[in-house]
């Protein structure tokens, strides 16, 4: 849209260049035919012109001269201060004050020359307007009133369509701005979850951490309670190690006293053996009476301790 809405109006304008060139070669000849009029008449009057371009530089007026007429003045003022004393100089507010009268002067005078202008004029077009020329003028300008309304048309399709562009533009500064708004909205927004969630996310880390630590302490304790397990461990292994190195050595001194004994027992008379069997067979009706009541265990642990008196009373 503003694509075509561009070319449009560069079209307008193209034509309008060319409407304000025809109109300005057209209103030069109606002025020069004017001054003709006017002069036939004996009568010095400047006609003004409506249909003229409003945004026409004028060729009176050379506005480059003035810039450099500006400049050189400005120059040589300065060369002047510069040559100045010091109680000689203005200061910025005498300058400003001084600037203020002399406009105020200028303008007073240019007021005055502009009313005596004024009334001249004034009185210049009562007296074209009782001539006839005039009439003669205006009723020829009648016959181009068709294009001066042709280019007031053209003139304000053109505006149409600079103030259409111009709205269009606006409605869409007004969309892109309320989009922008959405989308600060929306970081906002964003932004706002993204704080919350590293919040989170700390409080995370800080359990973590939390948790970590007291499974390094539970595996601390741990580590530490199986390295005492493996030390308890190690001593029983060493005490199971030392009672069988002790079992071995009564083992041995056990078949000592059994070959001992054997020995003995073949030395050893017949008178003797028997009052030893005897004497047993008395210790073991003595301890049946005495505890008929005891457990097979304590029986049996009785039996091992029979046999071992047996084997002292051997020995002895």
């Amino acid at each position: 849209m503003f694509k075509v809405l561009s070319t449009m109006v560069s079209k307008d304008m193209t034509c309008n260049k060319n409407t304000l060139e025809n109109t300005d070669n057209s209103s030069s000849s109606i002025t020069e035919e004017k001054k003709k009029h006017v002069r036939k008449g004996k009568v010095s009057v400047i006609v003004p012109d409506c249909s003229a371009n409003p945004f026409h530089m004028s060729e009176d007026v050379d506005f480059f001269l003035l810039r450099d007429q500006e400049r050189n003045k400005s120059r040589s003022e300065r060369e002047q201060k510069k040559t100045l004393r010091v109680h000689e100089k203005m200061t910025y507010s005498s300058k400003v004050s001084a600037k203020h009268t002399s406009l105020r002067r200028e303008l007073q005078l240019e007021e005055e020359t502009e009313d005596q202008e004024a009334c001249a004029e004034a009185e210049q077009l009562r007296a074209f307007h009782e001539n006839t020329a005039w009439k003669l003028s205006m009723t020829k300008e009648k016959k181009r009133e068709s294009d001066n309304i042709n280019k007031y048309i053209s003139q304000k399709r053109q505006m149409f369509l600079i103030q259409y562009a111009l709205d269009m533009k606006r409605s869409e500064i007004q969309r892109l701005e309320m989009l922008a708004t959405k989308e600060e909205a929306e970081l906002e927004r964003a932004e706002k979850t993204l704080e919350k969630d590293s919040a989170l996310f700390d409080e995370f880390l800080r359990e973590n951490d939390r948790s970590s630590v007291q499974a390094l302490r539970a595996a601390e304790k741990e580590t530490k309670s199986k390295m005492e397990k493996i030390t308890e461990i190690r001593d029983l292994t060493t005490q199971i190690m030392n009672i069988k190195s002790e079992i071995s050595k009564f083992e041995d001194t056990l078949q000592h006293y059994k070959i001992y004994k054997d020995f003995l027992y073949k030395l050893s008379p017949k008178e003797w053996l028997e009052k030893q069997e005897k004497r047993l067979a008395l210790k073991k009706a003595k301890e049946v009476t005495e505890s008929p009541k005891e457990n097979t265990l304590f029986s049996t642990q009785g039996d091992k301790g029979s046999r071992k008196k047996k084997i002292g009373s051997w020995v002895h």
